[in-house]
């Protein structure tokens, strides 16, 4: 089951990431601001579902258009998550949500 402390360490990482980060390409610097920015969102329960999208999203963008491999790896915790416990993700947003609407 993911929970506040497992948001909290998925915080903990990307910041640590973001902190690491020597800002020269736009998707790891930019893609990391607003993953934490996220991530805080979800710790503190003001996250909707359209955040985790972005989430995703964001994630996806990183490894694909990241120049280090702070970029490329970074977001793969996430991106796992994403993999093996995503209507856990889904519903510790809004409850019982349907994922019809998921997309790749």
């Amino acid at each position: 089951m993911i929970n506040i402390h497992s948001s909290i360490i998925f915080l903990a990482i990307q910041e640590f990431f973001q902190h690491e980060s020597c800002g020269k390409c736009t998707p790891c610097r930019e893609g990391l601001r607003q993953v934490v920015k996220i991530l805080y969102r979800i710790k503190d329960k003001t996250a909707v579902t359209y955040d985790l999208q972005q989430l995703y999203n964001i994630c996806k963008i990183m490894i694909d258009s990241s120049f280090c491999g702070l970029g490329y790896t970074a977001p793969i915790s996430i991106l796992s998550a994403f993999e093996h416990f995503k209507d856990d993700l889904y519903k510790d947003i809004e409850g019982d949500v349907e994922l019809d609407e998921w997309e790749d």
